[in-house]
């Protein structure tokens, strides 16, 4: 008889829990499905015997409550940016019938007609008018220190530039990623601005840079916090169903990244 009776005080501690979680980090209100947990409370109600118990059940109820005001918060905060979840998005399109998807494109597509041609006569304009060209090389003399020569550019220059990507590229990948596991295994999954604010503009943008190859990648995933301008980074393998590939566009200015480092005492110890 006393297993039967913890079994429902461990799932109300559960409900407490998940609730504050949402709360305390930001997670979205609406993973919880508080009409189902509701019901559960509703049906548990009668076995209560002791103070505690209906004090837990008391305590449920108004953790609830809150969740429900945090997702009416959030669906005005996204209403009046007309922001549309891509999940959300995802889950209607895939729910729709070819047939519905069909009458959808046809509404919507407003295909463009376009047709190039050149006659004979226009075609030996052509011919004459490049036959006419001076060369290149006393065209480029009329400019500021005459034609020069480049020749080639060697593959360090190349490296330079950033046209050809080298091996170190994807070891600062791997290093990036392994430092983001090791956060996610001590704390969860790891707001995007912390992660990537370091003591210079140049490191920042380049951690940014880093991640945003990862994501497309598959390798790491984003989640929007409520009501916040930040985002929750969860690491991923991309061979499993949730480790698709993301594109999130994310502003990132030198005046932001001077309140991120001057913004407390914490954050610079976090990234002294």
């Amino acid at each position: 008889m006393p297993r039967r009776r913890r079994r429902p005080v461990d799932r109300i501690r559960r409900i407490i829990y998940t609730c504050r979680m949402v709360e305390e980090r930001g997670l979205n209100p609406f993973n919880i499905e508080v009409k189902e947990e509701l019901e559960k409370l509703d049906k548990y109600l009668d076995s209560w015997e002791s103070y505690e118990e209906l004090c837990l059940d008391a305590e449920a109820v108004n953790r609830l409550t809150k969740v429900v005001e945090s997702q009416r918060d959030w669906l005005s905060e996204e209403a009046s940016t007309l922001y549309m979840d891509p999940v959300f998005v995802t889950y209607k399109l895939k729910r729709l019938s070819s047939k519905v998807l069909a009458e959808v494109f046809m509404k919507v597509w407003r295909p463009i007609a376009c047709l190039e041609e050149i006659s004979k006569e226009r075609l030996i304009e052509a011919i004459d008018y490049w036959n006419r060209l001076k060369p290149l090389r006393s065209r480029w003399s009329r400019l500021r220190g005459g034609y020069k020569a480049r020749g080639f550019l060697s593959l360090e220059e190349l490296k330079k530039r950033g046209i050809v990507v080298d091996d170190a590229f994807y070891r600062n990948l791997e290093t990036i990623l392994a430092e983001l596991k090791e956060a996610y295994k001590t704390e969860g999954p790891v707001s995007y601005w912390r992660f990537i604010a370091r003591g210079s503009f140049d490191e920042t943008v380049r951690r940014a840079y880093m991640l945003s190859f990862l994501s497309t990648y598959g390798y790491v995933g984003f989640e929007k916090v409520p009501l916040e301008d930040d985002y929750l980074l969860t690491p991923r393998d991309p061979r499993e169903p949730k480790g698709q590939p993301e594109s999130l566009p994310v502003s990132i200015d030198y005046e932001r990244w001077k309140t991120m480092i001057g913004g407390g005492d914490q954050l610079e110890r976090d990234h002294a």
